[in-house]
């Protein structure tokens, strides 16, 4: 199986080297596709892997594993209120907002402008 953000799931054959089948190319050199979680530049795959191996010996694994509360997990909207604190922003955990993505902090951003106080 090979899948691609907004094209799908496609069943492919395993003996086709990667990048032979349903890979996109990149779009131009010096571009970065965010079609695609991908590391953008050579030294973040190294870091995601520490990342995730620091994550998986923390502990708290598990709770990754399920869906979680729609605006965040309360320590890591603190976590994020006190990086803010220290570039001079004010805000508490309850005022900070834990999104899935782009799309989804832009949504929330435009029904919290729309819709004020609800």
């Amino acid at each position: 199986m090979s899948g691609e953000t907004g094209r799908g799931t496609f069943v492919r054959d395993m003996l086709v080297p990667a990048g032979h089948g349903v890979d996109q190319q990149p779009v131009a050199d010096g571009m970065l596709d965010l079609n695609f979680n991908s590391p953008s530049l050579p030294s973040q795959t190294q870091l995601l892997r520490n990342s995730l191996r620091e994550l998986s010996l923390a502990g708290d694994l598990e709770a990754l594993l399920h869906y979680q509360p729609h605006a965040g997990r309360r320590h890591e909207r603190a976590i994020v209120a006190e990086f803010l604190k220290c570039r001079g922003l004010q805000a508490d955990a309850e005022q900070v907002l834990i999104v899935s993505g782009a799309q989804h902090g832009l949504a929330c951003t435009v029904m919290g402008l729309l819709n004020p106080g609800m």
